[in-house]
């Protein structure tokens, strides 16, 4: 009950302003939950999934098996190493070529809403001394109108200065904690971009360091198991 009654009183004290501020704080809050969720859906183990791709490119019977490994496994590391090893040529800059490509194509995807994020955080504080500057000038318009300070009251006065303080310190609460949520998803993308990178200099090094494992992924591969991929019997899942 307590707590009901400080939310009311808040509101009843925040103004016009203090409202937008609230929902854009819930819109930032939504957009956070969201791609928190998304991103922690999509890491993986890197390590012990690049270990298993390579156990399936030294066997020459599973080649296809890896590439089908990538398809099934849900986030960007997977692309990558997808891209990679449907890659024509064995050239390690081809090779480069095609993990810059496919990195390319998922970073907007887990950046996705975060310029929404971000753009909110810094949105709140002015919001707040937007609000600040429309309560004062009230204020004083009230004492311009009555000429009397004492003729308006204590309760008028501190109920329009209080208004002026409590927006402030909405958006400047407000604006502190979205701001601590694009950090987190910040480092989130960093963390996983970083991963895509890692896990594709290994590959590209397993597969330029193995020139036998490079003429049968020539052979194999893309002349005769790249088209069947291609053409869905692993079709790509949309994560």
């Amino acid at each position: 009950m307590e707590s009901t009654s400080f939310i009311e009183k808040l509101l009843d004290e925040c103004g016009g302003v203090g409202y937008g501020i609230i929902a854009l704080f819930l819109l930032a809050s939504l957009l956070f939950f969201r791609r928190f969720i998304y991103l922690h859906r999509i890491k993986i183990d890197s390590d012990g999934f690049l270990l298993g791709i390579k156990n399936k490119l030294n066997d020459s019977r599973k080649t296809i098996e890896a590439i089908a490994i990538c398809e099934d496994t849900r986030g960007p590391v997977a692309s990558v190493v997808r891209a990679i090893l449907s890659r024509d040529s064995r050239d390690e800059a081809a090779l480069h070529r095609a993990a810059d490509e496919a990195a390319i194509a998922e970073v907007p995807r887990l950046q996705k809403g975060m310029r929404i994020i971000s753009g909110i955080s810094q949105l709140l504080p002015l919001l707040g001394l937007l609000g600040t500057v429309l309560s004062l000038r009230s204020f004083f318009g009230e004492i311009a109108s009555s000429n009397n300070v004492v003729a308006l009251g204590v309760e008028q006065v501190s109920g329009d200065i209080r208004t002026a303080l409590v927006t402030t310190a909405m958006g400047l609460a407000g604006g502190a904690i979205v701001h601590f949520y694009n950090l987190v998803l910040q480092e989130s993308c960093t963390n996983i971009v970083g991963e895509m990178e890692k896990t594709a200099v290994d590959l590209i090094n397993f597969l330029v360091e193995s020139p036998e494992l490079a003429d049968r992924m020539n052979k194999r591969v893309l002349a005769q198991d790249k088209d069947e991929v291609l053409k869905g019997r692993f079709g790509r899942k949309n994560w």
